[in-house]
């Protein structure tokens, strides 16, 4: 599938997570939280501030008249001992800065999924600075 023929002993003793683990390359197994990579230059450019409304951390993008923003729900795990908060995107709404990325250098529609993924980890990254740091801007 990835351009690789599977190991013998996959086509001889199928066994469900050697060939899950074959199937699925291991760079897609990495927890995403656990290393960040944004491929996008330009949406690491462009300033950011946080503000906190109730349980909401909103994360804006602005630039010149360009603005867009994620929102993310604070909640926490059902745990007993020690409940711990998790963060949950509910909302993006990146239209203008997209717009404005394509304006600097042109996206095709094989780019859209690599960027929303960049607009996802780029402003997690940015809660997650914010909540250890206490800061409110990013530039």
């Amino acid at each position: 599938m990835w351009g690789l023929s599977p190991p013998p002993d996959i086509m001889t003793f199928p066994n469900f997570l050697t060939t899950l683990t074959y199937i699925i390359p291991p760079h897609i197994l990495i927890n995403p939280y656990t290393h960040i990579q944004i491929m996008n230059p330009h949406i690491q450019n462009i300033p950011t501030i946080i503000e906190q409304v109730n349980e909401d951390y909103i994360i804006i993008y602005k630039i010149n008249d360009y603005v867009g923003g994620c929102t993310y729900k604070q909640t926490y795990t059902k745990s007993k001992l020690q409940p711990q908060p998790i963060y949950i995107l509910t909302e993006v709404s990146m239209i203008d800065i997209i717009s404005y990325i394509n304006e600097i250098s042109p996206l095709s529609d094989g780019d859209l999924p690599g960027l929303q993924m960049d607009i996802r980890n780029h402003s997690l990254g940015i809660l997650n600075n914010y909540l250890s740091s206490g800061s409110t801007s990013h530039t």
